[in-house]
C-alpha cells in the first residue's frame, strides 16, 4: 500500500504539472491580447496598396461561387486586383457561374484542372496553376464557400505585404445553434488563438488556407509544395512549416479581415474533417507536436483533476485542498484578463462562458477522432 504521505505528494505534482502547462499556455497568449488592443487603437493608414491576385481553388463549388464570389469581386481595394477561381475537375456548373460573371467584372479569371480517372490531383495541384497564372506577385487566398465579412478584408490582408511576405488570417465559423456548432467555433478559435500567439513570438507553425496571403518569390523559395506533394493535404500548415524559418511572418486580425464558412452540419461530418485536419499534424515539427500534444492532453485533464484533487484532499482534512483551490481560481483568473478579451475580440464571447466544458468536450472528440483513424487506416477525402 502507498503510504499516505506519498500519495499526497504525488497527486498534488500531477496537478501542478497540468496547472502550470495550463497556464504557460494562456501566458503563451499574451502576444496576441497586446496585438489586438494595438488594432483596435492604432489608426489604419496604408502607405501602398500593392497589385494583388485573389486566388479561389474550387471543387464543384457552383451554389458558393454564385453566391460569395461578388463577395470578393466587389472589395474596396484601392489598389489594382485580380480574382483567378482554379475550377478543379469540376462536374457541376461551376464554369457557367464564372462565365456569367465575367461578363460583368473584367477583373475575374479562371483556369481549369481537368480530371483525370487514374489519380486524384489534390487541391495543391489546383494552387500551383493559380500561382502560375497569377499577374502580381502578391497572392491572397479564400476557399469558395468562405465570406468576407467585409469589403475591406482584401485591403486589411493585402497591406499587410508592406511589412510581411506571409499573413495569416482569421478564418472563422458562422454562427448557429447547438452543441456541435458551439464545439466547432471554439476549436476554430482556440487553434487560432494558439497559431496566432506562436507566430507573433516568431514560431509559425500552421495557418488556414481560406485566409491567408504570401508573396510568390517565397513559394518559389519554398518549392512550392514538392516537399508534401505527395500528401492529400497540407497547402497552408505544411507551407507555413516549410517557410518558417526564413519567412517574415505576419498575422492579420481586424475585425474586417476577417471570413466565415460554413460549419459540418453533422457530428459524422466534424469528426471525419478532424481526421483529415489533424492526419497532416504527423507532419509537423517534433517541438510543435509536443506543444499541441501537452495543451490537448492538459485542457481534457484539468477540470477533472482539480475536482478530483480537491475532493480528496478535502475529505482527508488536508492543507492541499486549500492550495488546489487557490490555483484553480489562479488560472480562471488568468483566462478572464488573457483570453476572454481575445475571445471578445472574435465576437465569441459565449464560447468563454461555456470553456469549462467545452475545453474538456473538444480535445477528447479531436482525440477520438484521430484514434480511429489511426485504427482504421481509412482513406478519406482529403481536398481540402
Amino acid at each position: 500500500m502507498i503510504p499516505v504521505d506519498v500519495l499526497n505528494a504525488c497527486i498534488l505534482a500531477v496537478f501542478l504539472l497540468v496547472f502550470l502547462v495550463r497556464l504557460l499556455i494562456i501566458l503563451h497568449s499574451i502576444r496576441l491580447l497586446v496585438k489586438i488592443k494595438y488594432v483596435r487603437t492604432e489608426p489604419f493608414v496604408p502607405d501602398t496598396f500593392p497589385p494583388v491576385s485573389v486566388l479561389i481553388a474550387a471543387r464543384n463549388e457552383r451554389d458558393n461561387l454564385q453566391k460569395n464570389l461578388p463577395l470578393v469581386l466587389e472589395q474596396a481595394y484601392r489598389g489594382e486586383f485580380e480574382v483567378i477561381v482554379i475550377l478543379d475537375s469540376c462536374v457541376d456548373d461551376s464554369k457557367r457561374v464564372i462565365l456569367d460573371l465575367q461578363n460583368r467584372y473584367d477583373h475575374l479569371k479562371y483556369t481549369e484542372v481537368f480530371q483525370d480517372k487514374r489519380f486524384d490531383k489534390y487541391k495543391k495541384m489546383a494552387i500551383l496553376l493559380g500561382v502560375k497564372a497569377a499577374a502580381y506577385d502578391h497572392l491572397v487566398f479564400i476557399d469558395a464557400d468562405c465570406e468576407p465579412v467585409s469589403e475591406k478584408w482584401l485591403e486589411r490582408m493585402a497591406t499587410k505585404f508592406t511589412e510581411k511576405n506571409l499573413i495569416l488570417g482569421y478564418g472563422g465559423m458562422k454562427k448557429g445553434r447547438g452543441l456541435l456548432n458551439l464545439m466547432q467555433r471554439y476549436d476554430t478559435l482556440y487553434n487560432s488563438v494558439l497559431y496566432f500567439s506562436s507566430a507573433l513570438a516568431g514560431k509559425p507553425y500552421m495557418a488556414v488556407g481560406r485566409n491567408m496571403a504570401y508573396h510568390k518569390e517565397l513559394f518559389h523559395k519554398a518549392g512550392g509544395f514538392k516537399k508534401h506533394y505527395h500528401l492529400p493535404s497540407g497547402n497552408d500548415d505544411l507551407f507555413v512549416r516549410d517557410v518558417a524559418d526564413f519567412a517574415e511572418t505576419g498575422i492579420c486580425i481586424h475585425p474586417d479581415s476577417f471570413v466565415f464558412t460554413a460549419p459540418a452540419q453533422t457530428f459524422k461530418d466534424f469528426f471525419f474533417k478532424k481526421i483529415r485536419h489533424t492526419s497532416i499534424s504527423y507532419y509537423y515539427q517534433t517541438g510543435v507536436k509536443i506543444f499541441l500534444a501537452a495543451d490537448a492532453l492538459s485542457r481534457f485533464l484539468f477540470v477533472p483533476l482539480l475536482l478530483f484533487s480537491y475532493l480528496f484532499f478535502y475529505f482527508n482534512d488536508n492543507l492541499f485542498a486549500k492550495i488546489v483551490l487557490l490555483l484553480g481560481l489562479v488560472k480562471f483568473l488568468a483566462e478572464l484578463l488573457i483570453l476572454h478579451p481575445i475571445y471578445k475580440h472574435f465576437d465569441e464571447e459565449r464560447i468563454f462562458r461555456n470553456g469549462i466544458w467545452l475545453e474538456m468536450l473538444t480535445p477528447a472528440f479531436v482525440a477520438v477522432s484521430m484514434l480511429y483513424a489511426k485504427v482504421r487506416k481509412k482513406e478519406q477525402n482529403n481536398w481540402l
